[in-house]
């Protein structure tokens, strides 16, 4: 299965160059996530939005996909406004399991905050603690 891959801070950027997920692409597809996902220690964004149609093992691919990347501690967010996939996704009750968002910049937005720092990823932490005022504790003094 041929895909399209970029690298955004934080995130793989993955699109099926196929129209159509169907049985006969879906487990190449399948195999070529898990590829991306060992791979690459990242988040990860799916691009469906070339994507016109998808059957239950396309389905079985994007759930697969999100419970790998969960065990590396990573997120999995879908994205495109294709009628015949979203459409799909809502029938299922698998649109908010799969973080579907309807283009790049939604789904690039719903990942998690450390995406958006790459250079120092506990940036926005601190930024928080400044933030904070909380007092700071003197050491006490021993008798």
């Amino acid at each position: 299965m041929e895909l399209s891959v970029s690298h955004q801070p934080g995130c793989l950027v993955v699109a099926p160059k196929a129209t159509d997920l169907r049985f006969d692409v879906s487990t190449d597809f399948k195999q070529a996530l898990f590829e991306l996902i060992a791979a690459h220690d990242t988040h990860m964004v799916l691009d469906l939005s070339n994507v016109e149609f998808v059957d239950s093992t396309a389905l079985s691919a994007f759930i697969a996909a999100k419970s790998r990347l969960a065990v590396k501690g990573r997120t999995l967010v879908l994205c495109g406004d294709s009628k015949g996939v979203s459409g799909v996704l809502r029938l299922t009750s698998l649109d908010s399991f799969l973080n579907l968002r309807p283009n790049l910049q939604a789904a690039l937005a719903a990942l998690p905050s450390s995406c958006n720092s790459p250079q120092d990823p506990l940036a926005a932490c601190r930024e928080k603690l400044k933030s904070s005022h909380l007092p700071l504790l003197a050491p006490r003094a021993h008798p």
